[in-house]
């Protein structure tokens, strides 16, 4: 359920960064940080909600830090 929920999202981000291979799908939002950010973004909610489904808590923990990281990092 993880990879069909969250999954494709890592294709989409991919496809909007500026190493996407089609060219008119790259988005701006992307160029503001680094250039795959959300597509680590991506991979890490995938591997979260395949790892932890059972276990909620630790979920919304890790989901709740990866936000505050990039906050914390500026």
């Amino acid at each position: 359920m993880a990879f069909v929920a969250a999954g494709p999202f890592i294709l989409f981000t991919f496809l909007m960064s500026p190493y996407s291979p089609i060219k008119s799908m790259r988005g701006k939002t992307s160029e503001a940080g680094h250039g795959l950010g959300l597509v680590y973004y991506a991979i890490t909610w995938t591997i979260l909600a395949y790892v932890f489904f059972d276990h909620r808590e630790i979920m919304q923990w890790g989901f709740l830090r990866c936000p505050m990281g990039m906050v914390w990092r500026h």
